[in-house]
């Protein structure tokens, strides 16, 4: 991940918008599909501006939930939007951290693993996630496919009150490459143009899925948004659960 992106006022405002709906929905779901696991602790990884653990402790009986980012952009804003006590954000690398504690739950959202664009770097963030779940725990996490990546060479273009936005996707080995173009409007009447791009990676299910066992991980399941078992090749973005 580029830690610029994130960094540009405007492209950080559009993050916060399409995170907020993903955020209230992810939650709603979890609540209804795991009703009968006692879930009074989660790790929310690349946790972005914390909206998805503000919903969670809305939603489950938690003692404590920890948010892990690595950009302090996102931190600072977690931490200034927080609303509940038990919340903790804190920035680090979520291929390699150690909290000295273990958790009911762990997630990843937002496609944020595939901002990881070595492989070797899941398998390191699978392995931190192991060791930092209770036994029995859950990891979820979602990602975009391959299907996706094979169809993703495509340009949009949006218009706000104070800015509009260009956006060019393309795929180039085997990568999503994100560049965003936005003219931002001056007192003047002008408008400035800002730029930026990010990179990312996605691989083969059962690529994945060998990872993830050689982890410690037995039970994995792939499932689309409302925990419906599918086939990841038939799918843009695929959601994974796995049981400690």
């Amino acid at each position: 991940m580029k830690k610029s992106a994130y960094d540009i006022d405007i492209f950080f405002k559009d993050y916060v918008l399409n995170n907020s709906k993903f955020s209230f929905d992810r939650a709603v779901v979890l609540k209804e599909n795991l009703k009968n696991k006692k879930i009074t602790s989660i790790l929310d990884l690349a946790c972005g501006t914390g909206l998805f653990l503000n919903e969670m402790a809305k939603n489950f009986d938690l003692k404590y939930g920890v948010g892990l980012d690595l950009s302090e952009n996102m931190i600072k804003y977690a931490k200034n939007h927080n609303q509940s006590q038990i919340l903790e954000f804190i920035k680090g690398d979520m291929t390699d951290f150690c909290l000295k504690k273990t958790f009911d739950l762990i997630t990843c959202n937002y496609d944020a693993i595939n901002h990881l664009n070595l492989f070797e770097d899941w398998q390191k963030m699978f392995d931190k996630v192991y060791e930092h779940l209770n036994s029995g725990g859950i990891f979820t996490f979602d990602f975009n496919t391959l299907l996706k990546l094979k169809n993703f060479n495509r340009d949009s273009y949006y218009e706000c009150e104070d800015y509009n936005c260009v956006w060019h996707n393309t795929n180039k080995n085997n990568k999503f490459n994100f560049n965003f173009s936005y003219y931002v409007k001056q007192k003047n009447g002008n408008y400035k143009l800002i730029k930026s791009s990010q990179t990312e990676s996605t691989f083969s299910h059962k690529l994945i899925t060998k990872a993830l066992k050689l982890s410690g991980f037995n039970h994995i399941e792939f499932c689309d948004k409302n925990f419906k078992k599918c086939c990841p090749n038939k799918v843009f973005r695929c959601f994974v659960i796995c049981k400690k």
